[in-house]
């Protein structure tokens, strides 16, 4: 859920402002976590967390529609400056097709020519795969310091070189299909067994074969190495139930 929500976001503000809009998320989910606690979680809690997440990136376009860092320019975004079609047009970046392409552009923008491959996937694992910093290193194995170097370094290209959401010429599309794929299955390897505790994590191998299968249902994307990926993720998540006990150990 905060892929979905990060990639919106850095859609709605600019890669440039990609550090707003994880700020948003998390503050997002810790207004979640307050009052879920209190309320009990809601029927549908991704409804709510996108309840949430909308009004707070419309705040954050009021506060800055005037702003230069900001840029509602373009036809998509256009409508935003205006006060009565604001709330019409965030709710459309936040329809279910749009989120997968926003997703997919996102994919691609992390594995830009300009950004080397280590830096590009570090950031798909943090930013697409909700890896925390010290989960990074670890798949990585680099320390946290270097994660959080090379994090400083792909965010200040974005903003430097004021890269936008957009999938890739032909000639640069299978490549990054392939740096995307290499992220996405190191994201299933930390839920396979993680290097923190050496449990399994069914949310981190969820969320990698929900990025795989985003990339299979685009017909520009479904190359015969991401059929390949994901049918060994499925061999090896069939076989999640056998490698515990009862009682949950290895």
């Amino acid at each position: 859920e905060s892929a979905k929500m990060t990639a919106v976001l850095t859609k709605i503000f600019g890669y440039e402002n990609i550090d707003l809009a994880e700020d948003v998320v998390q503050a997002s989910f810790s207004k979640a976590l307050s009052n879920w606690s209190l309320n009990g979680i809601p029927d549908n809690p991704s409804e709510w967390l996108n309840k949430v997440e909308k009004n707070k990136a419309m705040d954050v376009v009021r506060r800055n529609k005037f702003s230069e860092s900001f840029d509602f320019s373009s036809d998509d975004k256009d409508l935003l400056n205006s006060e009565y079609s604001l709330g019409y047009v965030m709710d459309t970046f936040w329809e279910e097709n749009q989120i997968k392409d926003d997703l997919l552009r996102m994919m691609f923008a992390c594995c830009h020519d300009g950004i080397s491959k280590e830096n590009q996937i570090t950031f798909i694992l943090k930013t697409l795969c909700g890896f925390s910093t010290s989960e990074v290193a670890s798949a990585l194995l680099v320390s946290e310091e270097t994660i959080s170097k090379r994090l400083y370094r792909v965010k200040k290209f974005f903003r430097d070189q004021q890269i936008k959401p957009e999938f890739p010429g032909n000639a640069h599309l299978k490549p990054r299909v392939r740096t995307v794929l290499t992220a996405i299955y190191l994201l299933f390897n930390e839920g396979y067994q993680s290097q923190q505790d050496l449990s399994i994590r069914k949310d981190l191998l969820n969320q990698s074969m929900y990025l795989c299968k985003l990339l299979i249902d685009n017909s520009s994307t479904a190359f015969s190495e991401v059929f390949a990926a994901m049918a060994l993720m499925c061999f090896h998540a069939s076989r999640i139930e056998s490698r515990v006990t009862e009682d949950g150990s290895l």
